[in-house]
């Protein structure tokens, strides 16, 4: 039997966090709505940046070759850290639009946590 995507109700899911990972050869997904409200415009990136940092110290940050296109920018980052005292590494993309001010007026993220410290390879971020 040959698969037909019109056979089936599409799905209508809102979510803000989609995490995808693979075990033992199985797709695992979770679905994250969150409980409050995004932090929105300038005023809410400053506010997002400054709730995150809060616990963070011993923080060592690489950033990649940004890709910018009109006013939106991709960049890769690095990060090795203690979060609340145990170590972290985040690896992640920051997207990013500008105002007319060149003032940062939207960033998403997406970004792995592990838990343990390490360094990026020679070469990363080029």
């Amino acid at each position: 039997m040959e698969y037909d995507p019109r056979a089936y109700e599409p799905a209508a899911v809102t979510v803000d966090i989609v995490a995808l990972t693979i075990r033992d050869g199985r797709l695992h997904v979770l679905l994250v709505e969150r409980g409050e409200e995004p932090y929105l415009g300038r005023k809410g990136v400053e506010e997002y940046w400054s709730t995150v940092t809060a616990t963070q110290s011993d923080v060592r940050v690489w950033m990649g070759q940004p890709v910018i296109e009109g006013d939106r920018v991709i960049v890769e980052f690095w990060t090795r850290m203690l979060g609340g005292g145990e170590p972290l590494t985040l690896v992640g993309n920051l997207l990013m639009r500008f105002d007319d001010d060149s003032l940062c007026s939207d960033l998403r993220e997406y970004w792995q946590l592990v838990p343990e410290l390490r360094d990026p390879w020679p070469g990363w971020g080029e």
